[in-house]
């Protein structure tokens, strides 16, 4: 029988730790200036009963691109990154980052 050795365990605990607490996910999605762009952005954080912490849009200097920044507290990791998945997927964005922070 073999054993998997963690040469810190305290570096492992701490990973596992992070991995399953709650984070505040920060999304900044950008997409085409287009009216329905942020009610679809937010139809996906509101059909999950979700209400974000933080929500801001800026339109772009030439008018042609929608910068939506978005901070959702509470989530776990896998929520999260399903959440960046979905958002990818509305009709209209372009690019999905997201970035976790440990409190808001």
């Amino acid at each position: 029988m073999s054993f998997l050795q963690v040469s810190d365990p305290s570096a492992a605990q701490a990973e596992l730790f992070h991995r399953s607490k709650p984070l505040t996910a920060c999304y900044a999605v950008h997409g085409a200036a287009d009216p329905g762009l942020l009610p679809r952005i937010m139809a996906q954080f509101a059909k999950r009963g979700l209400t974000p912490n933080r929500l801001h849009a800026d339109l772009s200097a030439d008018g042609r691109e929608l910068v939506i920044d978005v901070q959702m507290a509470g989530l776990g990791p896998d929520v999260a990154d399903h959440i960046a998945r979905c958002l990818r997927q509305v009709w209209g964005v372009d690019c999905v980052l997201m970035s976790e922070k440990a409190g808001l």
